[in-house]
């Protein structure tokens, strides 16, 4: 493998060396991208499954206010404090709030916290998405361009044998290589953490259920 990269460095031309350049980029912050969402993924699921457990011992959503205040890193205390607020909101207009809750506003209160949730966890997909598609073609153009470099030399040494090709189509190839080396993973992840916020979508609805149920049955 070092035979291959000192071929490459030996024989590439600027523009083969700024693709690679390139592919190095987009792989580094692909991978910035993978651990940041990973390690925010796993604190997000611990926060949530220990904020569930309290939320299922109290008996009175005031009781919750200031334990859902702390724990910043659960999607479920940003959506339970969401409601909190807008109940607290409807209470301080109205002393009777068992009898006057607007039920449609708690529930765009849902829906505003959801998407704003929804849009920081996706944040950093695109750029996995866009180095996924990308970086194939940028690594074949840098092929390309080498090949015909390859065959430039050729026709100036006026000889097509193993020894005079091979060096040139070896340097060509790397940059696709490292295109591909960069794209697969960046796809795979890509698809992973997709997957991952669908769940994170579903167990939001499935928790605001749980709170809705809640409050009907339990702020009277």
């Amino acid at each position: 493998m070092e035979g291959y990269w000192s071929i490459f460095w030996q024989e590439s031309g600027f523009v083969g060396k700024a693709v690679l350049g390139i592919l190095l980029w987009f792989s580094f912050f692909s991978w910035v991208i993978v651990f940041a969402k990973y390690f925010s993924f796993r604190k997000i699921k611990k926060a949530n499954q220990r904020f569930y457990k309290l939320f299922k011992k109290s008996e009175k959503i005031f009781e919750m206010k200031e334990m859902a205040k702390r724990m910043s890193n659960s999607t479920f205390a940003s959506i339970f404090l969401s409601t909190y607020l807008e109940i607290e909101k409807q209470f301080h207009s109205s002393p009777e709030l068992e009898k006057n809750l607007k039920w449609e506003n708690i529930e765009n209160a849902y829906k505003l916290t959801s998407l704003s949730i929804i849009r920081n966890l996706r944040s950093g997909l695109p750029f996995l998405a866009t180095t996924a598609s990308s970086t194939p073609f940028i690594g074949l153009f840098g092929t390309v361009w080498g090949i015909m470099n390859a065959f430039h030399k050729i026709g100036i040494a006026q000889s097509a044998n193993l020894a005079t090709v091979a060096p040139g189509i070896s340097e060509a190839l790397i940059n696709t290589a490292a295109g591909l080396a960069v794209a697969i993973p960046a796809l795979i992840f890509y698809n992973l953490f997709s997957s991952r916020i669908r769940n994170f979508e579903e167990e939001l609805e499935e928790f605001n259920l749980e709170l809705q149920n809640f409050l009907f049955y339990k702020m009277k």
